[in-house]
């Protein structure tokens, strides 16, 4: 399972190991099944692995699964289902995601607050998701520590990363691709087609089209909009508050705590 974090090259590494052939991942890369579709049953979850052949490793990605407000819940589904599962977790600087995160949410039409206000309060999303220590500390307490593998983000797009998470799983080495997927600050704004599009589903399966039809749907359901770009360079220079800084600072201490492993983030 990938875990997260949220906006740290999570969607890219599902793609990679999807075109290695030596993982099965479902089309549906968050199922989300231990957090929002519990309710749906065990039998619904594994349908996604139908076909799957013996001996081949399955998995998934949900970042729902880190956030702090599930991540106990998550946790304690997890393993009660599935006790000897491996984990990655993409760990990208705080203050890196929080932006990227609120970017991405402004390009999809859902925040239209300035970046100041929306990251003001620590219980906004933006803030939770990049608390990693509190996300992972129930699983670091379930699961035997060399199951869970720690990746800086940095080192998963121009380092070794990818090749430290085939070790992780027992993968044969093979050449990373290229290609890096969903990143924000490259696409333009969402049309009210494609907000819909995205909200019903449809967008994860319209993104394994071939290149062609993807780029003539991006032509048709994005857009240049002035007030998004405002928003995205605002995003990239404004100050983050100095108590939701003081509150990240604290959080890294727990994550490096937990996992043994010393993250060089300047957090001003």
């Amino acid at each position: 399972m990938i875990l997260g974090a949220m906006k740290a090259a999570t969607t890219s590494l599902y793609r990679w190991l999807q075109a290695t052939g030596l993982v099965a991942m479902p089309d549906l890369k968050e199922p989300n099944f231990f957090t929002q579709e519990w309710s749906r049953g065990q039998d619904w979850y594994l349908s996604m692995f139908d076909g799957i052949p013996l001996g081949i490793p399955a998995g998934e990605a949900s970042v729902s699964y880190s956030d702090p407000n599930f991540s106990r819940l998550a946790a304690e589904r997890i393993h009660d289902l599935l006790p000897e599962e491996r984990f990655v977790f993409i760990a990208r600087h705080p203050i890196d995601r929080l932006r990227s995160h609120f970017r991405h949410e402004v390009q999809r039409h859902r925040e239209k607050r300035p970046f100041s206000i929306a990251v003001s309060s620590l219980d906004s999303p933006y803030v939770q998701r990049s608390m990693y220590g509190r996300g992972l500390q129930p699983y670091f307490s379930l699961f035997t520590p060399s199951h869970i593998l720690m990746i800086d983000f940095n080192d998963l797009i121009d380092g070794e990363g990818f090749g430290r998470v085939l070790d992780h799983l027992g993968l044969p080495q093979v050449k990373r691709p290229d290609d890096a997927h969903n990143v924000t600050a490259t696409k333009r704004r969402y049309t009210p087609l494609a907000r819909w599009l995205f909200e019903i589903g449809w967008t994860e399966p319209l993104g394994r089209m071939p290149r062609f039809l993807r780029q003539f749907g991006r032509s048709i359901g994005t857009r240049h909009d002035a007030g998004y770009e405002t928003a995205l360079k605002e995003s990239q220079s404004a100050a983050v508050p100095d108590h939701v800084v003081a509150a990240l600072r604290t959080d890294v201490v727990v994550l490096e705590s937990i996992c043994g492993i010393r993250f060089d983030w300047e957090l001003g």
